[in-house]
């Protein structure tokens, strides 16, 4: 018996399924913080974000709670996915320090745990810095408003220009 070259034998493999079929697709994104340090993470694109975060913290031994993340200016929340923001290989994600009242620190959002007073700061150092890179230091009392801070940056470089 002849078999024409056109049919498949009894015992031949059926079509292999395509592998994009099968398993979620995978990117690469870049986590960058304040000062210009990445990470780079190869995820899947239905993996959460709040499992990246937790292991991009783990690794930069920081404090969860005294991050965010943002995409394009957008907070990105621990329950989206790449898939679900769009994203494509290579994008970056802004990692920011979160701004907390009281005297800054994340313990100071904690309820319940007051800190001794002959270890709170009496005052704190904030750097301010430009566009340009350019960092001006600021040493206030914890009580004090920001907006004196801001209003004595802006004076300087008011100062500054019309030199």
């Amino acid at each position: 018996m002849s078999r024409s070259a056109g049919s498949a034998s009894p015992g031949a493999d059926p079509e292999p399924k395509s592998e994009d079929a099968r398993k979620p697709k995978q990117l690469s994104v870049k986590i960058k913080n304040q000062q210009d340090n990445e990470i780079v993470f190869r995820i899947k694109t239905t993996t959460s974000f709040g499992k990246v975060f937790d292991n991009y913290c783990s690794r930069q031994e920081i404090d969860r709670r005294s991050v965010r993340f943002f995409l394009d200016n957008i907070r990105i929340q621990d329950d989206d996915t790449a898939a679900g923001l769009d994203m494509e290989d290579g994008d970056e994600i802004q990692c920011h320090l979160e701004q907390l009242g009281g005297d800054g620190s994340p313990a100071a959002e904690r309820e319940g745990e007051p800190k001794p007073e002959d270890q709170a700061p009496t005052q704190l150092n904030v750097k301010v810095v430009d566009q340009d890179g350019n960092d001006l230091f600021f040493k206030i009392k914890k009580h004090t408003a920001l907006k004196k801070v801001m209003d004595a940056y802006f004076d300087g470089c008011v100062r500054t220009a019309t030199r």
